[in-house]
């Protein structure tokens, strides 16, 4: 399984599209993760929906750095279920061919964050791991 995780910085630009299409048309990678999109949730679910053989979600958090993005390729995956916190996406994907399920985290939780905030988010994490 190859995996991809890219901090684009924004991906308001068309050359960023564009390098996130050939990012998944060279490395085809089954599981794509984008940081600070800083587009909202609704814009950046047209640019997955344009992109061929790929399915994903977004995650649109108050101030426009904190936007991530999680893509698979639809071809190979289905997803099961997604659960979104203030900074991060979980994913529980399975395997259209022998069902094995995959989950992944995509984090994006800048370290200036004030300690509560930080604290926050790790204990979320906590919590969700522990009950799973």
């Amino acid at each position: 399984m190859k995996l991809v995780s890219w901090n684009c910085r924004g991906m308001g630009h068309s050359s960023k599209l564009n390098a996130v299409k050939d990012i998944l048309s060279t490395e085809k990678p089954n599981i794509f993760m984008i940081h600070e999109t800083k587009i909202n949730e609704y814009e950046m679910g047209k640019i997955i929906h344009k992109i061929r053989n790929y399915d994903g979600i977004a995650l649109q958090e108050t101030g426009a750095s904190r936007r991530i993005c999680t893509i698979w390729r639809k071809d190979i995956r289905w997803l099961q279920h997604q659960q979104k916190y203030q900074h991060w996406i979980k994913t529980e994907l399975r395997n259209k061919v022998n069902e094995e399920k995959i989950c992944v985290f995509n984090i994006y939780a800048p370290n200036h964050y004030r300690e509560r905030e930080r604290q926050l988010c790790w204990n979320s994490l906590k919590d969700i791991l522990l009950h799973d």
